[in-house]
């Protein structure tokens, strides 16, 4: 698949920078570089006895119907569906707590908060929106340094989703009434247990730093409703450079692939929307990315990550009907303070 060459050759090339590198072998966490892209939800080790607050703001814009590659129109969609969505917005708001034990072990928890908004169409020229909010599914994560050589780490990642998320949310629409279920894309949980090991990679020389990290989902299960969203995977790289002590920016490419939902959920009715049709889920996608990252100089912030990162697609292939993702932005800062002594 021609999509997935773009990452494999950043990754390549990234290896390939760590020719560079400096005599000294200490990896440096404390230039803003050394911090991965804001996008990256899990990037790097804390220091030991370090105890980091979180928040990530996320913005994503779909729009535009996909079959495969190829583009679809609403109208086109309402020929066989009495109502399809025009345009969604999510919007996400993660809390992070993060705790170091040792150098080489960190621990981490994310609350995600979602809030789902959608303009619909129907087949007779009519328009309708429904939304959502609430609690997404819990995220726990351990990270672990297995290997450090020359300013690089290679990090093992263990992470698990946990079911807090609603599935069952309704909202008014002209065919169901007044509380009718709300389709797959638009619950704020998925409902299972689900399973993400991962390996990163980390480098670094005295003016850049770089990262690999890939990851793998398996869900462990059927949820209460009968159906479990699709395995996948992910892989991303970037490259950070310093502009000085305190900035630096980013390029990054992520590459994700998921499978379709298997089971159904009895209370959707997939002839409806396309959306309510577990067919019509999954996909492959690779996007582009460039960001900023902050780090404060002084005062009584000293050492707070502050960052931007904004997400342009490049390629795209799904099973569909589906909306495409049109854009992203990510926002976010951490501050980390010494809970134990040395």
């Amino acid at each position: 698949m021609r999509g997935t060459r773009l990452p494999i050759a950043v990754a390549v090339a990234s290896i390939a920078a760590t020719a560079p590198l400096a005599a000294q072998d200490l990896w440096d966490g404390t230039r803003p570089d050394a911090d991965a892209p804001f996008g990256v939800a899990v990037d790097r080790l804390a220091q030991r006895g370090q105890l980091t607050l979180g928040y990530r703001y996320v913005r994503v814009t779909q729009r535009e119907y996909r079959v495969e590659d190829q583009p679809v129109t609403t109208d086109s969609v309402l020929l066989t569906y009495p109502e399809a969505a025009d345009r969604r917005t999510r919007e996400t708001h993660e809390l992070l707590l993060r705790f170091a034990p040792s150098d080489r072990l960190t621990f981490s928890a994310t609350v995600p908060l979602h809030a789902f908004e959608t303009d619909n169409r129907t087949d007779a020229g009519g328009t309708f929106g429904t939304s959502t909010s609430g609690m997404g599914d819990l995220s726990v994560d351990a990270l672990y340094r297995v290997l450090a050589w020359n300013r690089q780490q290679l990090l093992v990642l263990a992470r698990a989703s946990l079911p807090t998320g609603a599935i069952d949310v309704t909202d008014a629409t002209p065919a169901g009434g007044a509380t009718t279920l709300l389709p797959y894309p638009m619950q704020p949980g998925t409902g299972s247990l689900d399973l993400r090991p991962g390996l990163a990679y980390l480098g670094q020389n005295n003016s850049v730093s770089w990262g690999l990290q890939f990851q793998m989902t398996f869900r462990t299960g059927d949820n209460d409703r009968g159906y479990r969203w699709g395995d996948g995977g992910l892989f991303t790289s970037w490259l950070s450079g310093r502009w000085a002590d305190w900035i630096s920016s980013s390029m990054r490419v992520e590459f994700r692939s998921y499978q379709r939902i298997q089971g159904e959920d009895a209370g959707l009715d997939p002839t409806v929307t396309p959306e309510a049709d577990r067919l019509n889920h999954g996909g492959t996608q690779v996007d582009g990315m460039i960001g900023t990252n902050v780090r404060i100089p002084g005062g009584f912030l000293r050492g707070t990550s502050i960052g931007v990162e904004l997400t342009l697609p490049m390629y795209v292939a799904l099973n569909g009907p589906q909306l495409r993702d049109r854009g992203t932005v990510t926002v976010g800062a951490r501050y980390g303070f010494r809970l134990l002594g040395n």
